[in-house]
């Protein structure tokens, strides 16, 4: 019998007072903005400036396209400041060469029954046309002539 030093209980307890889980039930995760994330990465593309890519999309391209996180955001857009190859590996993934990588992964994680049991439909639907909206959202975008010193990197010069 677990005593009242049980760290099940103590978790409960914490729960209860806090009000609710530290995760989502399975089944029932918040979808992701998707409208919002495409809005995004258009901008990133149409201004050439990778200082425009929101923490949010950032977060949704490292969680869900194949890249690794770079430390941060702004590792991210140190590392992705020539545009092109950004184009290049959101069709990819940073692990892949093949151009449709990304879009048999959204494939997988809509119609992965696992993956709709723990997270529900509405999520794996939203991740999905995400993926979907990123990658032609890339290849519409023409190639970029890189700019001398990428905008966000002014930003932080003007900071100083």
């Amino acid at each position: 019998m677990p005593g009242p030093s049980d760290p099940i209980k103590r978790l409960n307890r914490w729960r209860k007072r806090k009000g609710g889980d530290l995760v989502p039930k399975d089944g029932n995760w918040k979808p992701y903005n998707v409208d919002y994330l495409d809005r995004n990465i258009r901008e990133v593309f149409r201004t050439g400036d990778i200082g425009k890519l929101t923490k949010a999309t950032y977060q949704f391209i490292t969680l869900h396209m194949g890249f690794i996180a770079h430390y941060s955001l702004y590792g991210f857009m140190d590392r992705y400041a020539d545009l092109d190859e950004l184009r290049l590996n959101l069709q990819t993934s940073e692990y892949s060469r093949d151009p449709d990588y990304n879009l048999k992964w959204a494939d997988t994680k809509e119609t992965d029954r696992d993956f709709l049991k723990w997270y529900g439909y509405p999520y794996c639907h939203s991740v999905a046309e995400g993926i979907r909206r990123i990658v032609k959202a890339a290849r519409e975008q023409p190639e970029q002539r890189p700019l001398p010193i990428p905008a966000w990197e002014l930003k932080l010069l003007e900071r100083r």
